[in-house]
């Protein structure tokens, strides 16, 4: 038996219980970098060279999950963990689920062994709404991100955040980056503005990075949170929301409740 789950912390934790079996970290911020609509190994090709780890680890991840002669999947309600839900379904439909509204990391052994009752197979159902939710992950457009997938209940809202990664009609700002700009930098207080935190301080620092020109310029700051002046404009914008490319000639933009092309 093969257990799946999101990261280390959860993987500890999981090789402490009682339960029989090895454990599997996915360990891809699939939220981040290029998700193309490409063969698979073109797609880890991309996935490794963004994260900077071999394209061989990502390959062996996938075997071990491919001939596990039984896998459990332990996932969570938020950004992270959806996405990495879609993509493991999409290499294995076979699999028992355990997908919960709450963090998973900061679970005991005796907790997480509590949910073990709670598994389901994964239905026919659930296997091919996951693959129609991956599909328009990876595709050119965000568009499909909308739509709404009553197998999965978290699925739904963990896409519409992900829509709001890209830059809005209003300020240029993603979320995160306006959450960013709102705290000064200050990560706790930035998770806290979430419903269902799911970014690693790692890719924070990052975003912190790319918005350093406005961090240190009180009045753009205050401009560009204000509306009277926008992200995009002033530092211009190079990112993948899943398969689509953002960039100032190919520009997707959030506006409050749907994904819009300006440019």
């Amino acid at each position: 038996m093969l257990h799946v789950t999101n990261g280390d912390s959860a993987a500890r934790t999981l090789r402490e219980t009682g339960l029989e079996g090895d454990v599997l970290a996915w360990r891809d911020a699939l939220h981040e970098g290029p998700v193309p609509n490409v063969p698979r190994r073109e797609l880890l090709a991309a996935r490794a060279a963004f994260l900077g780890v071999p394209a061989s680890q990502l390959e062996e991840r996938d075997t071990r999950l491919v001939e596990a002669e039984r896998v459990v999947l332990w996932f969570e309600h938020d950004l992270y963990d959806q996405l990495q839900l879609l993509d493991v379904l999409s290499l294995r439909a076979d699999v028992e689920l355990i997908v919960v509204g709450a963090s998973l990391g900061p679970m005991s052994a005796e907790q997480l062994e509590a949910l073990w009752p709670q598994r389901v197979p994964a239905s026919a159902e659930v296997v091919a709404a996951a693959a129609e939710a991956w599909d328009a992950v990876r595709a050119p457009e965000p568009t499909g991100l909308l739509r709404g997938v009553p197998q999965l209940p978290f699925l739904g809202p963990a896409l519409r955040r992900f829509l709001e990664e890209l830059p809005s009609t209003h300020d240029g700002l993603s979320r995160t980056e306006r959450a960013a700009l709102q705290t000064m930098g200050e990560f706790g207080a930035a998770q806290a503005l979430e419903e269902a935190p799911f970014l690693g301080d790692t890719w924070f620092w990052r975003t912190l990075d790319e918005l350093r020109p406005l961090l240190e310029d009180e009045s753009l700051r205050r401009a560009v949170l204000a509306g009277e002046a926008d992200r995009v404009e002033l530092l211009g914008i190079d990112r993948w929301i899943g398969g689509t490319h953002v960039t100032p000639e190919n520009l997707w933009r959030w506006d409050g409740a749907r994904p819009v092309r300006t440019r």
